[in-house]
């Protein structure tokens, strides 16, 4: 009877331990299952937070390279095109408020690259192409209005003031055919 007893035992120990094992089996497969399907979660529960985030005034997320290679062309086509303009606009004389504004944007646009901040570097390589192109139109609209109070002065013969509007109008640009023209015609 007692070996029957520790027979029965046995066995029950046995069951228990398998089942301990079974236990132990499925609660590791259950970690593994969860453990692999967070990633699916995480992503679930973080996509709304892109739709709201679409909402906020902040531009999407461009690659850094894209940004780099826009700021390179911007800067080549400005030294190329507007600021030889820009230089012949004679800015000290008549504006230098703006001259200093746009010397200061350029090297911002430049210190904003040199450190990798493309985002940076591309703003102000904007707001440099804005101003640039809004002061030469300014030089445009002056050169005109001044041109032609001279013009109109010498029809008129009021010297002095024709010569007073000329010299204006040089200032904003030296080298125009016109203007000289009118000049000799006002000494």
């Amino acid at each position: 009877m007692l070996e029957e007893k520790l027979r029965q035992a046995s066995a029950s120990s046995a069951k228990q331990s398998k089942r301990m094992l079974f236990v132990f089996v499925v609660a590791v497969l259950a970690g593994i299952a969860v453990m692999m399907a967070m990633p699916y979660f995480d992503s679930k529960t973080s996509e709304p937070a892109p739709q709201q985030q679409s909402t906020s005034p902040k531009p999407p997320a461009v690659d850094q390279s894209v940004l780099r290679e826009q700021v390179m062309a911007r800067l080549q086509a400005y030294e190329i095109e507007l600021e030889p303009a820009i230089a012949e606009a004679n800015l000290k004389d008549w504006n230098p408020e703006k001259e200093i504004e746009l010397s200061r944007l350029k090297k911002e646009t430049i210190s904003a690259f040199g450190i990798a901040d493309y985002g940076s570097a591309l703003k102000s390589m904007i707001d440099l192409e804005v101003l640039a192109k809004e002061v030469l139109a300014e030089q445009e609209t002056l050169f005109a209005s001044e041109l032609s109070m001279a013009k109109e002065a010498l029809k008129q013969d009021h010297y002095d003031e024709g010569k007073r509007h000329i010299e204006k109008a040089l200032r904003l640009k030296q080298n125009d055919p016109e203007a000289q023209a009118v000049a000799k015609q006002l000494e």
